[in-house]
């Protein structure tokens, strides 16, 4: 699962991520841009803003009860994984305004 995040969050840096080309391919690219920031503003910040702020409440309360895996040979330190969800919704952020500051 967090590999499709840091996934997601390249594709949008490097501009790949699956549009509805039908519509989107006739329009000029002004109007692809005011529908690019719409989305990064409407519906990209608010959801990774929203997942890393609850993540790092999960992450933290991991960390406090030094959360282990059950199984001997597993993860010592749990946090460490669940730590990667707030951060790879971090990295959404900076791709999705990138382009609108240039």
């Amino acid at each position: 699962m967090l590999l499709f995040f840091f996934g997601i969050a390249y594709t949008l840096k490097e501009n790949a991520h699956v549009r509805v080309d039908i519509f989107y391919a006739s329009y000029s690219q002004k109007k692809k841009a005011f529908i690019n920031l719409i989305a990064s503003v409407f519906f990209i910040l608010p959801f990774s803003l929203l997942i890393i702020y609850i993540g790092i409440d999960f992450v933290q309360m991991s960390f406090s009860q030094n959360e282990a895996s059950s199984n001997p040979g597993g993860l010592e330190y749990r946090y460490l994984v669940k730590a990667l969800l707030p951060l790879s919704f971090v990295f959404f952020i900076p791709p999705s305004f990138e382009r609108f500051c240039a």
